[in-house]
């Protein structure tokens, strides 16, 4: 299995969160992918691709899953997917365009010292 990082996502005020499995894009059949957030003991897992550039920011495509099956979108998976792509950069401020089944749109998220903040999606 490749690297995962489990992401408390939409936590409030330090605590509590969804933990969400966060993985890079791999040769998993959607069977594979329903059994991980099992395996992990999360609710869902997201599935992160790099697609390129669009509208001068780095692209990435999400697939969600559940232990039964793909879904169109996710918020909390969304969420962990912007915390784990800004933890990467390394910067402060990571800006994306992120690809769903159901929408594109553009995410940004802010680091802290300990935690990353999502501010702001809009749809495209």
């Amino acid at each position: 299995m490749p690297e995962v990082v489990v992401i408390d996502a939409c936590q409030r005020q330090g605590r509590g969160g969804s933990p969400t499995a966060v993985l890079d894009e791999a040769s998993f059949t959607d069977a594979e992918r329903c059994r991980i957030p099992g395996e992990l003991g999360t609710s869902h897992a997201v599935f992160i691709r790099a697609t390129g550039v669009e509208r001068g920011r780095p692209s990435y495509s999400l697939r969600f899953f559940t232990a039964e099956s793909e879904l169109p979108a996710c918020g909390h998976g969304t969420v962990a997917a912007l915390a784990l792509l800004a933890i990467r950069e390394g910067g402060s401020d990571h800006h994306a365009v992120l690809r769903t089944t159901s929408r594109n749109f553009e995410g940004r998220a802010i680091r802290n010292r300990d935690s990353v903040t999502r501010r702001s999606t809009r749809a495209r």
